[in-house]
């Protein structure tokens, strides 16, 4: 389990997500992304479904991981 500062977490608008999810399309190795894009088009989905937004939340090295601009559009909306 991770620690609480191996945690990031993400407050995130629909838009925000979709940008997000858009950035990592296409990009390889797909594996290095799995996490932030599993994590990201659940809540997109949750959202289509009406539920509440909720934090994203992804762990330290899964963010390290992404490309530069998808780190980037994510430093902007950190909540904790």
């Amino acid at each position: 389990m991770a620690s609480q500062s191996d945690t990031l977490a993400f407050a995130l608008s629909e838009a925000d997500i979709k940008a997000m999810l858009d950035l990592l399309r296409g990009r390889s190795p797909k594996d290095l992304y799995r996490e932030a894009r599993i994590v990201l088009t659940v809540e997109l989905e949750r959202r289509r479904l009406k539920a509440p937004p909720a934090e994203i939340r992804l762990a330290r090295d899964a963010f390290e991981a992404l490309p530069l601009e998808v780190q980037e559009l994510l430093r902007r909306t950190v909540s904790s």
